[in-house]
């Protein structure tokens, strides 16, 4: 099987989300984050 090469756009897309998500929880803590904090403001 080869290795799926993903677009950098992708890539740098998928980066800015998961380091939203870790700031988010850092700051509210895991259990109070809702799909509305992660939603369009």
């Amino acid at each position: 099987m080869g290795k799926i090469v993903l677009d950098r756009r992708v890539q740098k897309t998928r980066k800015l989300l998961q380091d939203a998500v870790v700031e988010l929880i850092s700051e509210k803590g895991f259990e109070s984050v809702r799909i509305q904090d992660v939603g369009p403001t």
